[in-house]
């Protein structure tokens, strides 16, 4: 299902090279995104988002992926990760 973009969302790769992004497709098995510096569409594993300079994970957030019934387009920003859970730790 493909989502046309109507905020700002960069696409920056293992290069740190910023691009872009005009189209999103979410699909069951595989995302890809269309980016204006750019040709073909790509995997959007490849890629980190940022919307603003926050770091944002489109597959979580409603403004993206059209499978996420929420009527308001919310966006998930990335949380700081904590540390892992110390299972010797009783409850």
């Amino acid at each position: 299902m493909k989502v046309n973009l109507n905020i700002p969302l960069a696409a920056v790769d293992k290069n740190k090279k910023e691009y872009a992004v005009t189209e999103i497709s979410m699909g069951g098995y595989r995302t890809t995104v269309s980016m204006i510096e750019k040709q073909e569409s790509y995997n959007s594993v490849d890629y980190k988002f940022y919307v603003e300079g926050k770091e944002v994970n489109i597959y979580k957030s409603s403004l993206f992926n059209p499978y996420i019934n929420d009527y308001e387009n919310l966006i998930c920003f990335e949380e700081v990760k904590e540390k892992p859970f110390d299972k010797s730790v009783p409850f």
